[in-house]
């Protein structure tokens, strides 16, 4: 069962039912880690599943910020993150990063790929302090921007970043927004008549000026509740109430 999880950082925390006895890991001190220090990288490389892959490398920097582009097409800004050059591949997010004790001192969560390649050999995590925190904030029942309790609300938009030269091709008259590059059929959205390409431009009444501030306005609710949502799409100004299901716990 997911009792939380913060899709930026990718941590959850999760309640297992008849298991016990199982291994766990040492946790190492990030703030010792420094740069040139050899690192492990754990991970599912490529999503395969089997036994875990590993990677050897170093730490290439500390204190990292970077933006990169999540699984909807917008973009999530990540914080004070240990760089490595470890190699890491697509289903390796949510593995360790650990020392040359074998004490974990981080969990990857992004990496910068090249064009036409699987393998990056410039990787990032988030330290495990960060992710023991976010751990300890939902055990504790609190919820935020970012961290989610229990099953989020969900509307049923795949959404990328607004250009205005993306919304003047498509005719929408409109300056700002989340862009709405699909909708799901059968969900809230859908039965409320929005359709693709669209600009979500405001949630009860506040404005939405950017995809990324879309989520945590509908994360913020609950399965069952009612929200307001405005949105341009070619035929003009729509508002409607849509009553939110259960979405994915990330």
């Amino acid at each position: 069962m997911v009792i939380g999880a913060d899709p930026v950082d990718d941590v959850a925390l999760l309640q297992l039912s008849n298991a016990s006895n199982l291994p766990t890991v040492s946790l190492g001190d990030p703030s010792t880690a420094a740069v040139g220090d050899e690192v492990v990288a754990v991970g599912n490389a490529l999503g395969k599943g089997g036994a875990p892959s590993v990677s050897h490398g170093h730490v290439a920097g500390l204190g990292r910020n970077v933006d990169v582009r999540d699984e909807h097409g917008g973009f999530e800004h990540l914080r004070d993150l240990i760089q490595m050059d470890a190699a890491i591949s697509p289903g390796d997010s949510g593995g360790a990063l650990a020392n040359m004790h074998g004490q974990v001192i981080g969990m990857i969560t992004a990496a910068r790929t090249p064009p036409n390649r699987s393998v990056s050999h410039l990787g990032y995590a988030i330290s495990v302090h960060t992710a023991i925190r976010i751990v300890d904030e939902i055990r504790a029942g609190h919820r935020s921007s970012t961290i989610i309790l229990g099953k989020p609300g969900f509307l049923g938009v795949e959404v990328e970043d607004f250009s205005a030269a993306k919304a003047a091709d498509a005719g929408l008259d409109v300056s700002g927004g989340a862009w709405v590059a699909g909708v799901i059929r059968g969900t809230p959205a859908s039965r409320a008549g929005m359709r693709a390409p669209a600009v979500i431009t405001a949630v009860n009444g506040g404005a939405i000026d950017s995809t990324a501030e879309l989520g945590p306005q509908i994360y913020t609710h609950r399965p069952g509740d009612s929200i307001i949502v405005t949105w341009v799409d070619r035929a003009g100004t729509h508002t409607a109430t849509v009553t939110l299901v259960a979405g994915p716990a990330v």
